[in-house]
This record gives structure tokens, C-alpha cells and sequence, in this order.
């Protein structure tokens, strides 16, 4: 049923991952932007599932697609070097979702009136870095390595992790991995980190907000 020769497994290199500046916004890398850490939990078509778990052809649900079929599923490991600052969002304190740790990079969609007063439309990704402040939310630095996994779907998708936490998954660009793909959507709006800090200030003040 599942296409297994259609997951790639990277796992001969170990890629490191950057440390960056204190309060500056990421610049787009070449890789690495949207992997998912081992563990965490994604709506499948057959519940919740940790992401290590999935393979091409699996169906998950989607923000504005309902179920839509993985066509690309892979693996690598980075070590992050200390202070390279993953974002550990422990479970309450966004409400409805559980524990998740993500990379920094990772875009994360923000739904509410607020994106739409400042910038024009109710629906925006922002990178998880810009939770970095928000009343519970950690900063996680560490050494290990880490497994991840990046899912891609024939279009760019919104999928459920941790509960009601919405993450962006990119699309295959041509021959390329989903690996290769930089920070960015062809659809929705993307905050820089700056940008999603005031959002999520206004939101998380003076009461948490429902997830986005």
C-alpha cells in the first residue's frame, strides 16, 4: 500500500546546523528548513502518528485540503551545535496543543484578526523562532543529533502536529529534495522573525491565545 522506495533516507552525512545571531532573523538556508523532529506527533488518516513513522502515499489532513497524500518523505540528522536555540513548546502552553520541539526555521501558520490588521490578511506564517518569548516557551540548546524528517506533498500544505498546531510543509521543486527548499510559500504570506514577535505579542497578550 505504501510507496517505500519513494522515502528517501539521507543518513550517511551529518549536516550541522548553524547557530544564529541573538535577535536576528534567520537568513533562508539551503536545507534542513522544514524537517520535523523524531517524535513528533502528525493527523493521519490513521490517527496520530510520530513523522518517523510515515512513508510517501500516506495520507494526512490538511489545513484547507482535508486528506492529501504524502508524495515525498525524508530522512537526515544534523547536529545542532549549543545555542542554535530549537523551540520547545511544552504542552498547555498553547492551548490545544502538546508537547513539540521545532527548528527554527520552521514556518508555522498563524489564523487571526490581528494578521489581518497588520498585515492585510487573516491567515500568515511566521518562523517558530518568533515564539521565542512567549510565556512558557523554551529555548533548547543542546548538542545531540538530531532525526529528522521532512514531509512534501504535490503542493505546498498546511498539516496538524501536536494537536492544533499547524505546520507548513513545502512542495518537491522539480528534481529537487524537499531538503533543497528554502524558507518561503507561493501562497501564504511569511513573516520574518520580527514581524511574527509583535503578531504573537498582541496575541498572547494578556491572555493565551487558541492555537493557530
Amino acid at each position: 500500500m505504501f510507496m517505500r522506495n519513494e522515502t528517501s533516507f539521507l543518513d550517511s552525512d551529518i549536516i550541522d546546523l548553524p547557530r544564529a545571531p541573538s535577535g536576528v532573523a534567520p537568513e533562508p538556508r539551503a536545507a534542513l528548513n522544514y524537517g520535523m523532529i523524531a517524535g513528533t506527533m502528525v493527523e493521519t488518516e490513521f490517527g496520530w502518528q510520530p513523522v518517523e513513522a510515515l512513508a510517501a502515499g500516506i495520507r494526512l489532513f490538511t489545513y484547507d485540503g482535508g486528506l492529501r497524500p504524502l508524495a515525498r518523505v525524508e530522512r537526515s540528522f544534523a547536529r545542532v551545535a549549543e545555542g542554535a536555540g530549537l523551540v520547545q513548546i511544552p504542552g498547555g502552553v498553547i492551548k490545544g496543543v502538546a508537547d513539540v520541539t521545532l527548528l527554527p526555521d520552521q514556518l508555522v501558520m498563524i489564523d487571526s484578526t490581528e494578521a489581518e490588521i497588520s498585515h492585510g490578511r487573516p491567515t500568515v506564517l511566521i518562523p517558530a523562532a518568533a515564539f521565542f518569548g512567549v510565556p512558557g516557551v523554551r529555548v533548547l540548546t543542546s548538542d545531540a543529533v538530531l532525526d529528522l524528517t521532512t514531509l512534501a506533498f504535490e503542493d505546498e500544505e498546511v498539516i496538524f502536529a501536536g494537536g492544533e498546531l499547524r505546520l507548513h510543509c513545502p512542495a518537491p521543486d522539480g528534481g529537487l529534495t524537499a531538503l533543497t527548499r528554502a524558507p518561503g510559500s507561493g501562497f501564504w504570506d511569511v513573516l520574518d522573525v520580527g514581524q511574527g514577535r509583535d503578531l504573537l505579542a498582541d496575541l498572547f497578550a494578556p491572555d493565551l491565545p487558541e492555537a493557530a
